[in-house]
């Protein structure tokens, strides 16, 4: 989390810029909600093809790449072999 020290008392605060009606200065570390939303209004196509190209792609992976099945069985009846067997069964 993020502390800070307040240095000046609860009681003096310092009004946004945009409820006095001057214009925001570039030091101003607040964040103005309305012209983020106009930003993004703007970018929407930008934003809209980065997300659905990787979506796309891994669709198209999805469909097009050949599946691949493994499957593996056990013998109940039979022991399993220790690894330093060879095939003909003796060590």
């Amino acid at each position: 989390m993020l502390h800070e020290r307040v240095s000046e008392p609860l009681g003096h605060v310092i009004p946004h810029p945009a409820s006095t009606g001057a214009a925001p200065q570039a030091d101003d570390p607040r964040i103005d909600l309305k012209e983020l939303i106009q930003v993004i209004r703007r970018r929407r196509k930008s934003i809209l093809w980065t997300a659905a190209v990787p979506v796309l792609l891994a669709l198209a992976y999805g469909l097009l790449a050949t599946p691949l099945y493994t499957a593996s069985t056990q013998d109940p009846d039979r022991p399993a072999r220790p690894a330093h067997c060879d095939q003909r069964g003796d060590a």
